[in-house]
C-alpha cells in the first residue's frame, strides 16, 4: 500500500498533511512533531513524519 501511494505522489498526487509541504522529518519514536521546523509551521503528521507548510511566497508553485 505505502509503495503505491508513493508512485502517485511521484506522479503528482498530494494528500493531507503534505499537500504543500516542503519540509519533512521523522522525529524519533514517541516524540511530538515540533510545532514549527525551520521556521515553517507543522502541517499535521502522518505515521511517523511531520509535514510542514511553507510560508506564502517561499515557493511561488505552492501559493
Amino acid at each position: 500500500m505505502e509503495k503505491n501511494l508513493a508512485r502517485r505522489v511521484i506522479r503528482g498526487e498530494y494528500y493531507y498533511p503534505a499537500t504543500n509541504a516542503l519540509w519533512f522529518y521523522a522525529p524519533n519514536n514517541g516524540e511530538a512533531c515540533k510545532s514549527t521546523w525551520w521556521d515553517q509551521n507543522l502541517a499535521g503528521r502522518y505515521k511517523n513524519h511531520c509535514f510542514y507548510r511553507p510560508a506564502s511566497g517561499v515557493c511561488q508553485e505552492l501559493h
